[in-house]
């Protein structure tokens, strides 16, 4: 995981995860917010090719008790054209005060930790919902 020049914009980086042939064990990459109580949507925009059984996905989980709140589709296969994501969620009034966003790797067993290629990640954002 690095954040890399874009090819197709230059002077502009992006976020871009590369897997290497073989198992990977990819905990994630996170950032801790604080949102107060409320809707919002996260948006953002990826494109890769990645091979393998499960795929990418974002996550957004109180950081108190880690309850998951919202995710992503998962990204997975090829996308060679920057496609738009989003994912509405709502923060709740109580027991959530801070909140991680984690780009996760969605394996369930040891056989789906089987992946190869890149996806990058860009314009990445969380705004209140209308």
């Amino acid at each position: 995981i690095d954040l890399a020049r874009r090819p197709d914009e230059p002077g502009q980086r992006a976020l871009l995860g590369e897997f290497g042939h073989g198992r990977v064990n990819f905990r994630g990459i996170a950032q801790m917010v604080m949102l107060p109580p409320g809707s919002y949507q996260l948006r953002g925009e990826y494109k890769g090719q990645t091979v393998g059984r499960r795929g990418l996905e974002w996550h957004i989980n109180c950081a108190s008790g880690g309850k998951l709140i919202a995710k992503t589709p998962m990204a997975t296969g090829s996308t060679p054209e920057w496609t738009e994501f989003t994912a509405t969620f709502t923060i709740p009034e109580t027991d959530c005060r801070a909140q991680e966003i984690r780009l996760w790797f969605d394996a369930r067993s040891a056989s789906e930790q089987l992946i190869t290629g890149s996806m990058w990640y860009d314009k990445l954002q969380i705004a209140r919902s209308q």
